[in-house]
């Protein structure tokens, strides 16, 4: 429902198609778009997995803001299966992924996911992986 669009709230489409229509609608540069729309797409893989298995908590996908740092993680998973915490980050730079790792240092994340396009996987010290965007739906939330 538009009337309920209140400010510093995230708004994700059900349809990439839709999003894309209105979305380029709004004059904004297309990185800025692209960004976005990377971030609907995890945002729907998530829910499809909230829906469809018991391995995240929540009815949907959860995102978290860092006080202490003024930064924001774009999605919260508490998995089901051993109860840790994971930090998704779509299409971070290196200046954003700082933000996030600080999260693992202060012990707020488990596990942290950088999400990416056109970029190798790997994994930096067992606690941070590298994935491209294309496998969110593939991403593991669980026993290692």
């Amino acid at each position: 429902d538009y009337r309920q669009i209140k400010d510093n709230s995230r708004y994700y489409f059900l349809d990439m198609g839709i999003a894309y229509f209105f979305l380029s609608r709004t004059g904004a540069h297309y990185e800025t778009i692209k960004g976005l729309l990377a971030e609907n797409f995890v945002y729907l893989a998530l829910r499809r997995r909230i829906e469809n298995t018991f391995e995240i908590a929540g009815i949907v996908p959860w995102i978290a803001a860092f006080e202490k740092i003024h930064g924001d993680l774009d999605f919260y998973v508490r998995s089901l299966r051993d109860y840790k915490d994971y930090g998704i980050k779509v299409k971070s730079t290196d200046a954003e992924a700082k933000t996030t790792k600080k999260l693992l240092e202060d012990k707020k994340l488990d596990y942290l996911y950088l999400l990416k396009d056109e970029i190798k996987e790997g994994v930096d010290g067992g606690k941070i992986f590298t994935v491209p965007l294309c496998l969110a739906d593939r991403l593991i939330f669980g026993i290692r």
